[in-house]
């Protein structure tokens, strides 16, 4: 009878649609990114709130990124979290805070009715932030949300916690190919030998 009960329960937890609660989405778009030295590299910070939907009224994240790759140079800031655009400096900003790592920034100074209205009007869906840098170096490096101080708030300034995605950036036809050492082929071609050695007896 427990047994019943039990699977009674999940069957109804799992049948109820609008039951889970959909975590809300922070991602780096694209999510992989070519080019050589010289280029210019854009990026996006994308939120995705729209699957609960969830609203975003406040956010402040660190982005790390290997600076002997790519040189931070601009961020321009989206309309989604507040309706006229960001104060620079004010309600939002952007500035590499040490070598490699970007701190950026918003605040919404619309009304919880506004900022919802807003957002609703774009899907719950839209750029945070739009990135440049100059490609400065052959390799790969992650653009990943990094540190503790990642702060995100809903229109009414209560903390949530979506999911964070990482982006990844590769400079030079080869820059993200690893070629094997020479001890590691001589290893692989001995393994090699002696497999065949093993066979032939």
């Amino acid at each position: 009878m427990k047994k019943l009960f039990r699977n009674l329960c999940v069957a109804i937890a799992l049948g109820i649609p609008g039951m889970a609660i959909a975590t809300p989405i922070i991602s780096v778009n694209p999510d992989y990114t070519n080019g050589t030295v010289g280029d210019v590299i854009s990026v996006d910070i994308l939120w995705d709130g729209s699957a609960d939907p969830e609203y975003l009224g406040a956010w402040d994240i660190d982005l790390s990124f290997d600076n002997s790759i790519l040189s931070f140079t601009s961020a321009t800031f989206g309309f989604g979290v507040d309706s006229l655009g960001c104060i620079a400096f004010f309600t939002c900003d952007a500035f590499e805070s040490s070598p490699g790592i970007i701190d950026l920034f918003e605040e919404s100074l619309d009304s919880v009715a506004d900022l919802m209205a807003n957002q609703d009007g774009l899907a719950n869906q839209f750029v945070l932030a739009s990135l440049t840098f100059d490609a400065i170096g052959n390799g790969g490096t992650a653009l990943a949300f990094t540190g503790s101080t990642l702060t995100f708030g809903d229109a009414s300034g209560a903390a949530i916690s979506p999911n964070l995605i990482n982006g990844f950036v590769c400079i030079g036809e080869d820059g993200c190919v690893t070629v094997p050492e020479p001890t590691a082929i001589l290893l692989l071609l001995s393994g090699l030998v002696l497999l065949r050695r093993f066979r032939k007896r």
